[in-house]
């Protein structure tokens, strides 16, 4: 980036056991005004038939991490990898987090051209980050429990140790403008099956800088004859939006999108009422719901 003068410590095959590596690259990070950390996992260790029961950094990679973190300059991790690295407390201490997965050969420009600010940032996480390793699985639609979880009362579905909530929720990204996101106003608040029903939001960058942002429609059956999942995405949708700009959506949801699969695994609608949510991510917390119920066919004489 222009005005940018980087100092680095290049790697080799020791790199994450070699003691004098890190001690340069510390020594780097305690002059520098600004420590990108370069942290992950070999792609080895990821995809098909290369499973983790302890998805962590490899090798020495955490010690360089915290003897860098400790030094407190101001530290973005850049972490390349194929799943989520249970690594709470380091992603916690530094100053921002990236996460590139495994970015291909055009990686490195694009990196740099997101942490420079010539470009800004606007993907999303496609799964939810665990907080700690006895969290997984972890994802936007588990099911309910017959105690669903209520802060400060003790008997309901928890942990005592570590919240329920994961570190990072499915569809967290953040970016260098602000967006604010409407409540969802439905087109109908009773349908019937053959109508269908669409719910408008609108959303505003109030930032001061062109950015990218999506919204996501997430349902909830609330009460079925078999359990169903707290949450299902049903629509999302990306929108670029200039500084001050708002643009309205509009998701429309026909009769195949409140169907569940019934003791036949044949698909089913059964009347009653669902809960329609749009948000930035799959956040519970801060989902922005409207009801609507699904009509039963009249009967037919």
């Amino acid at each position: 980036a222009k005005g940018c003068a980087p100092d680095y410590v290049e790697d080799d095959a020791d790199a994450a056991t070699d003691a004098a590596l890190i001690a340069e690259a510390v020594a780097l990070a305690a002059i520098a005004e600004v420590v990108i950390l370069a942290l992950g996992e070999p792609a080895s260790l990821s995809g098909e038939a290369a499973s983790r029961a302890n998805p962590t950094l490899t090798g020495r990679q955490a010690e360089l991490a915290d003897r860098i973190l400790v030094l407190g300059r101001p530290t973005v991790i850049v972490m390349t990898c194929g799943r989520p690295l249970i690594e709470t407390d380091l992603i916690e201490r530094a100053d921002a987090t990236l996460v590139a997965w495994y970015p291909g050969s055009e990686g490195g420009r694009a990196i740099g051209e997101v942490l420079s600010g010539a470009a800004a940032p606007g993907g999303r996480l496609p799964v939810s980050w665990p907080i700690d390793v006895g969290q997984i699985p972890v994802f936007y639609g588990e099911r309910p429990s017959g105690r669903p979880f209520v802060p400060g009362e003790h008997f309901t579905t928890q942990y005592v140790d570590a919240p329920n909530a994961p570190l990072f929720p499915f569809g967290h990204g953040l970016s260098y403008t602000r967006f604010d996101l409407a409540p969802p106003v439905p087109s109908a608040t009773a349908f019937r099956a053959g109508d269908g029903v669409s719910v408008k939001t609108r959303v505003t960058n109030t930032g001061e800088r062109a950015g990218a942002i999506t919204v996501f429609l997430f349902s909830r059956d609330v009460v079925a004859s078999t359990s169903r999942p707290v949450l299902e995405l049903k629509r999302f949708e990306t929108v670029d939006l200039a500084p001050g700009e708002t643009r309205e959506l509009v998701f429309g949801l026909t009769a195949d999108d409140f169907a569940l699969l019934g003791p036949d695994l044949q698909p089913r609608l059964e009347p009653g009422r669902f809960d329609l949510s749009v948000g930035f991510s799959a956040d519970r917390a801060v989902l922005k719901t409207v009801s609507v119920e699904l009509l039963p066919e009249p009967a037919v004489a």
